[in-house]
């Protein structure tokens, strides 16, 4: 391909994602998600379309077909941002941002794909980045038409964040306590050198029973030769016939203390397997230190900040969900800030739960915990007046728990650090 023509794609690429700088159509139809779907297609369509031909590589690639194809792949990922850009209209900061990551998320790696492709030569590289390519268009299915989806799906991550830091915490107070994990491991310990115990002592009780079978076996065993002997039959074949009945009842007799040594065997190996996992999960296992008293009470007070506030934001956004799939351009202001202060609150409860390690610093720990208190009581001062009514009760009930933790937690963390 010509580098002059080569350039003007990427540079036609560059300019699908700056439309998103400009205010869109207000006289154009928003497009549905069936056109959407449409024009991701016709995109992977294209990129499979460019792997065949580049499947093999080398310096034969039939050029004039991938200079068409390079040509019709640019015309789709500009189709795919004006689509996107259309949903614009009337979007929160939210919707627009994502609208806009979704763009770029598709049109930056079909940019690396036509370099890869008429720098590299096709193969290996190419076939990397259409499966980049494929992976944004997989993405940009699921992306929000509408200001609601975008605000709700945002605040979703927030309380996953908040919720794997409350998980968090759970675990570094639970890995504290432990003498009594030792007392566990010794308890486990044993339990099992006394069911190895119980099963040599199963295996010493068989071999006395192996024994008095034996002699009562040799006992039956005289008792026929003497009855085989007083018929007149052939001393010999009696003979014979006694010890190949005597080693069948020894096989027989001999099974389960064969069986039991067994079980002893692999109940051993498996005691010594279990110590050796324990050993190197050990090796790997983070330490982070005991918490002291005064450490343990504030990590408890903590977790029920963050606990409350995700309480907090759960059902702030709850009328967000159950409302009108249209946010009125009056309360769109209302819910952009709820979802601003949300992601305050997951910086500030990641940064409580990083402070909760030993050593505390307790000049962190106030200021993290200080940062999620403040941006929750500010959340519940942004609810839009039209679903204040609907959670009244429920945010009153609320603000006094909020303020009830923010007190517990000053009262239990030092007023500095030692």
């Amino acid at each position: 391909m010509d580098q002059s023509k080569f350039s003007l794609l990427l540079d036609l690429l560059e300019q699908g994602i700056e439309l998103f700088k400009g205010k869109p159509r207000c006289d154009v139809a928003l497009p549905s998600r069936e056109k959407l779907q449409a024009v991701l297609e016709k995109i992977r369509v294209d990129t499979s379309k460019i792997g065949v031909l580049c499947q093999d590589g080398g310096s034969d690639l039939p050029l004039i077909q991938l200079e068409a194809l390079a040509e019709t792949l640019v015309q789709g990922c500009l189709s795919l941002a004006a689509l996107l850009h259309c949903l614009t209209s009337g979007a929160g900061p939210s919707l627009k941002s994502v609208l806009q990551a979704a763009a770029a998320s598709v049109l930056q790696p079909a940019g690396h794909l036509l370099k890869e492709l008429f720098e590299s030569g096709g193969g290996k590289a190419v076939k990397s980045s259409i499966g980049h390519v494929w992976g944004a268009l997989e993405s940009c299915e699921k992306v929000p038409f509408d200001n609601k989806s975008a605000i709700f799906k945002r605040i979703a991550v927030v309380l996953t964040s908040m919720q794997d830091g409350i998980r968090e915490m759970d675990e570094l107070s639970g890995g504290e306590n432990k003498k009594m994990k030792i007392e566990e491991e010794e308890e486990e310990e044993h339990r099992a050198v006394h069911e190895i115990d119980e099963v040599r002592g199963k295996v010493s009780e068989q071999k006395t029973i192996d024994e008095v079978r034996g002699k009562v076996s040799e006992q039956k065993t005289i008792d026929e030769v003497r009855g085989k002997v007083s018929e007149q039959k052939n001393i010999d074949e009696v003979h014979n016939q006694t010890e190949l009945g005597q080693r069948q009842v020894d096989d027989e007799e001999q099974r389960p203390s064969r069986a039991l040594e067994v079980e002893v065997h692999v109940a051993s190996a498996a005691k010594e397997k279990v110590e050796g996992a324990e050993d190197e999960e050990d090796a790997f296992e983070f330490e982070s230190g005991e918490l002291s008293e005064a450490e343990q009470r504030t990590l408890l007070c903590a977790r029920k900040l963050v606990e409350t506030a995700g309480r907090v934001l759960r059902c702030i956004s709850k009328p967000l969900l159950q409302g009108p799939a249209v946010i009125q351009d009056a309360d769109l202001d209302n819910w952009e800030n709820v979802l601003w202060h949300s992601q305050a609150m997951q910086r500030c409860c990641e940064n409580l739960g990083a402070g909760m390690y030993p050593p505390q610093s307790y000049d962190e720990v106030c200021g993290a915990a200080e940062g999620l208190y403040n941006s929750a009581a500010l959340l519940l001062q942004e609810v839009p007046e039209a679903c204040a009514a609907q959670i009244e009760s429920d945010t009153s009930a609320l603000e006094v728990m909020l303020e009830d933790c923010w007190v517990h937690l000053q009262a239990a963390m030092p007023t500095s650090d030692s």
